[in-house]
Parts: C-alpha cells; structure tokens; sequence
C-alpha cells in the first residue's frame, strides 16, 4: 500500500530544489499510520545496476507490507531527484549528489516520524546507506537487519 498520491507524485516533478523535496516526502510520511519504518541499501551504487536495485527495493518493501510492517516507500523520491541531480552535477561536477543525504534523508529521519530501519545485507556497498546508518545511530534511531532469508527470496522472485 503506498501513501504517495498523484498530487504528491506531481509536486515532487514541480520541485524546484531538495528542500522542496523533503517537504513532499515529509508530508507524505505525515499520513502513514505508525510505526514506520526506512529501508535503507544501494540505490545508485553497489553491484546491482540502477534499475536492479529499484528492483530489489521494491521487493523488499512489498515483503515487509506484507509480514505487516510500515515501510516509507523512498522510490517515489527519483522522480525529484533525477532531475536535480542532473543540475546540482552540471553545477558541483562528479561525484555523490550530497544534497539527497544532507537535506532530503536528514530531513526526513529528523522529522522523528521514522522509528527505525531495516538494513539491506548489501548496505555497505551503499555510499548512501553507510551516511544513513551513520545518522540513526547519531539519532539513536533503532537498526535491524533485514534477513538475508528475505532478502534472498526477493532476489528469487525478481526478473531482471
């Protein structure tokens, strides 16, 4: 079940910088039911390729839905980031787009609407995951690891 709507779909598109995004994702997790959960792994980097890896995080959001947890679905927030990365690059070259971390992820895990997260077992290849398990444990946010068992069976059931 996701809490993102198309009015919060089309303002994200609309965004006009990063702070505009956590505004979004921040009013979004305004509307799920607590407790709710980050889940946290490679997005952009790691040995999967990008379209993978929103596979395997989909995946691994569903599974949580479905043994009943909160999961925040994150994915929704590419279609912000996208474009201004693309601009933040033309502007501060190569390399990690640190505003997605700075702004938008502390943003929303200082909101105190995420209780806790699940960590992927490939979050060290994670530039991304590695600041965000950093950060909880600076906000004593708690971390769990999410089962390889799971995990695995995500990968099973994935055409890539």
């Amino acid at each position: 079940m996701s809490y993102w709507t198309e009015t919060h779909v089309n303002s994200l598109k609309r965004a006009r910088d990063f702070y505009d995004i956590s505004k979004v994702a921040i009013s979004v997790l305004k509307t799920m039911p607590g407790p709710v959960f980050e889940v946290c792994g490679p997005i952009s980097t790691g040995q999967y390729s990008y379209q993978e890896n929103i596979k395997i995080f989909g995946g691994c959001l569903k599974k949580l839905q479905r043994l009943g947890f909160m999961p925040f679905d994150i994915l929704p927030l590419q279609e912000g980031f996208d474009r201004l990365i693309v601009e933040w690059h033309k502007k501060n070259g190569n390399g990690y787009c640190n505003p997605i971390l700075d702004i938008v992820y502390k943003s929303i895990f200082q909101s105190g609407i995420i209780k806790a997260a699940f960590f992927l077992p490939t979050w060290e290849q994670s530039f991304g995951a590695n600041w965000e398990r950093k950060t909880f444990l600076e906000l004593k946010i708690p971390i769990f690891e999410y089962p390889v068992g799971w995990y695995e069976e995500v990968l099973q059931n994935i055409q890539f």
